[in-house]
């Protein structure tokens, strides 16, 4: 297989590195539009991998960034609607949305290793690697779209350098208190709130000098706004207005908008010209209608009507977890930037 063809083909995806090797896998339509992520969850793959040694792409690297085309990008918190968002994107016309492709997120975690000098490559090396990645996803005729995990949200900002054609991002999230309300009926939010406290506390320590979160004293509420402000932070941080990237309330915009708008939004922002056709028909996919990682019947208007419900339910409970962490954004300058965004009503 020549280069040509892992550049010209959206399903010879870059899938892992090695000390001397970028890995390609096979996958396969179905991998693309049925499976959620493209991690293990992923569904269809052929099984083939092809191995290409760093030092060949090294000296092919002109070709590749000059074979590239637009990077679209999507970044968000956890568990707010990232991936409906990239499902609904697959139904517009000539895209190839790659969701959370798990070599990013190991890019991400050796760019903070090597923060600690444990990283496998130097700095310059990983960025060159990260810039051809995205050379290869880029460069296949069609307007291609990355959806983040919310780790890659510390993913460095270092592509312009290498040429590429990066646009501006969009950046979902959602208010502390539709975050809350939601999580109250998300298994799913409280599994990851619990489970994976640890890293949110010590970021969340690292900055807030005025406050010292300790895990054994957090209750259920609290862990889930201690995940909403780490992520929130760090989106904040890394979205560049100037830059035209686009902060999306999730929950806010859907609920105000009907689903033409919806739609068409999402045309401007990621250069789609549909017709009014187009739009309509977007608008009616079934995808509106299922949750977007089972596959189970789930519309937004559910969504919606958990989170009213619980905002109702647990009035208190709510009130004093907002309030908590009203008080500590007000007292650590670190986290003012998160004050707005806590309730936007």
């Amino acid at each position: 297989m020549q280069l040509e063809d892992l550049l010209s083909s959206p399903l010879w995806l870059p899938a892992s590195v090695s000390l001397d090797s970028l890995v390609f896998e096979e996958i396969s339509a179905d991998t693309l539009r049925k499976s959620p992520f493209l991690d293990a969850r992923a569904v269809g793959r052929t099984g083939k991998k092809l191995p290409v040694p760093l030092k060949t792409l090294f000296e092919q690297e002109e070709k590749i960034f000059a074979a590239a085309g637009p990077v679209h990008e999507i970044f968000h918190i956890s568990h707010v609607g990232s991936t409906f968002v990239a499902r609904l994107l697959e139904n517009f016309p000539d895209s190839v949305v790659y969701k959370e492709p798990p070599i990013l997120n190991g890019l991400t975690a050796q760019f903070q290793e090597d923060q600690q000098g444990l990283a496998y490559f130097d700095r310059d090396t990983l960025l060159r690697i990260n810039a051809i990645i995205y050379g290869f996803m880029s460069a296949k005729g069609h307007k291609t779209i990355i959806k983040h995990t919310s780790q890659n949200l510390l993913l460095p900002r270092a592509l312009q350098g290498f040429g590429l054609d990066i646009r501006p991002a969009l950046y979902l999230y959602t208010d502390l208190q539709d975050f809350l309300c939601h999580g109250l009926a998300s298994q799913g939010l409280q599994i990851d709130s619990h489970n994976n406290i640890r890293n949110r506390v010590i970021f969340l320590n690292a900055l807030a000098l005025n406050e010292k979160f300790i895990v054994s004293q957090l209750d259920p509420l609290q862990k889930m706004a201690a995940l909403w402000m780490a992520e929130m932070l760090k989106l904040i941080l890394r979205s560049a207005p100037e830059q035209s990237d686009r902060l999306f309330d999730f929950d806010a915009e859907f609920a105000a908008k009907d689903r033409a708008a919806i739609v068409t939004d999402l045309a401007t922002h990621f250069s789609f010209d549909l017709t009014p056709e187009t739009v309509q028909g977007i608008a009616t996919n079934p995808v509106w209608e299922s949750n977007s990682k089972t596959a189970k019947k789930h519309s937004f208007e559910d969504r919606q009507a958990n989170i009213k419900a619980n905002a109702k339910t647990h009035k208190e409970s709510l009130a004093a977890t907002l309030s908590w962490t009203r008080s500590i954004c007000q007292k650590n300058i670190t986290l003012h930037k998160l004050l707005p965004f806590i309730e936007t009503e």
